[in-house]
């Protein structure tokens, strides 16, 4: 092969390289920057760091550049709204509280639509949908959704639970067994978060005359 041939050989090889390349770069630059905000996220969940107005803002900051480099990503979107969530609860009582969930309500939608079989994003979106007070169809579906997809993940099961319990009122019989079923699954693996939330809503006994006995169940109803 002449070298004129080899050179346009390599011209051709390196425009049909540059998409790779391109999407490539997208998308380390997104992992880059949600990397922290994962772990920002999960030590404000279970307590090991402070939810602060500078932590979630900051948080905020380098998963919107995350998104900016991966829009469709669900996963992000989520972290979002999680955010957007410990802003509202950080703001209760305040104008920010209802901004900032009605935006949190929309990102779990968009999350669900970009990735409809993820449970976190089902029983997310039911939570929200409880902190305002929206016992609507749209609640209710998160239940059956989330306890079909992800019934041991620990997150959705205390989302489940917290959701429930906000709406315990409006229930019926099956989204009560959900809701129960949710508490025996997560005080197998975390049964003090479960008797704070209990204890929160001053619901430890409807719930735990319902729930089964074993030992981890046992820890959280005392």
């Amino acid at each position: 092969m002449s070298s004129s041939k080899k050179t346009a050989l390599f011209a051709v090889l390196c425009l049909l390289s540059l998409p790779v390349f391109y999407f490539s770069f997208r998308f380390a630059m997104a992992d880059i920057a949600a990397y922290s905000v994962k772990y920002a996220v999960e030590d404000m969940d279970s307590g090991k760091a402070p939810m602060t107005l500078e932590t979630v803002d900051a948080a905020e900051e380098k998963i919107d550049s995350a998104i900016g480099w991966w829009p469709q990503n669900a996963e992000y979107v989520e972290l979002k709204a999680r955010l957007q969530l410990y802003r509202a609860i950080m703001g209760f009582g305040t104008p920010v509280f209802l901004s900032s969930v009605n935006n949190a309500l929309a990102l779990h939608q968009e999350a669900i639509e970009l990735r409809p079989h993820w449970p976190y994003s089902w029983a997310s979106r039911s939570l929200v949908k409880a902190y305002l007070g929206e016992f609507d169809a749209v609640y209710f579906e998160g239940f059956k959704e989330a306890s079909r997809l992800g019934p041991w993940e620990l997150s959705v099961n205390l989302s489940l639970l917290e959701a429930g319990l906000i709406g315990w009122q409006r229930l019926d019989e099956s989204t009560i067994s959900l809701v129960v079923a949710a508490a025996e699954r997560g005080a197998e693996h975390r049964p003090k978060s479960v008797a704070e939330l209990l204890n929160r809503y001053s619901m430890k006994y409807p719930i735990c005359a319902r729930m089964s006995r074993g030992e981890q169940q046992v820890k959280a109803c005392r």
